[in-house]
């Protein structure tokens, strides 16, 4: 099945490379992102709006480690790579999943789910803002959590500066239990 083992190990090695570098845990923005900023390295060329580095660097290692356990393998090649391509992006959430069910504690075992959580607001005028949030939080711990929720957008800071203004905001979710703030 397997033709030349060197060839596999460095597949499987730069595969797990790959996993490990687009894990969104504690944040919501790969591990390589992280990194990339914390070395100074530009996350986008020009201005924010041209290629994604992060991206390309991990689309580089995705298909190296594809090519690699490709033409390692003598049976079960096409097999091998649909499952690689497919279940490659899934396996980072799962394992997030994992440790957030089993392992986690405190903030780290609160998952907030921006898909269903959602703000309206308006400003009345430059010194007043009307608005509410609904946020989806669910304490996957058997311990009582308590943190605090800021609101931040990097583009619209006088914004949420307003929404801010009587902030942070105490929130306690109860052991297993999920609430909306």
């Amino acid at each position: 099945m397997i033709e030349n083992k060197k060839r596999f190990r460095i597949g499987i090695i730069s595969h797990i490379i790959l996993i490990i570098l687009m894990l969104q845990f504690p944040h919501d923005v790969p591990l390589l992102k992280t990194i990339f900023e914390a070395l100074n390295i530009p996350i986008y060329s020009g201005d924010g709006e041209g290629f994604n580095y992060v991206g390309i660097t991990l689309l580089v290692i995705w298909l190296v480690s594809i090519f690699f356990v490709g033409t390692s393998l003598k049976k079960y090649r096409n097999r091998t790579i649909l499952f690689m391509f497919f279940i490659s992006p899934m396996i980072p959430v799962m394992i997030v999943d994992f440790y957030q069910h089993t392992f986690a504690k405190g903030i780290y075992a609160v998952d907030y789910d921006h898909n269903v959580s959602f703000c309206e607001f308006e400003l009345i005028d430059d010194s007043i803002l009307n608005g509410e949030c609904h946020l989806v939080m669910e304490n996957f711990s058997k311990d009582e959590v308590q943190f605090t929720v800021e609101f931040y957008d990097r583009y619209d800071k006088e914004m949420f500066e307003l929404m801010n203004e009587y902030g942070p905001y105490t929130v306690t979710l109860q052991g297993n239990s999920e609430k909306t703030v």
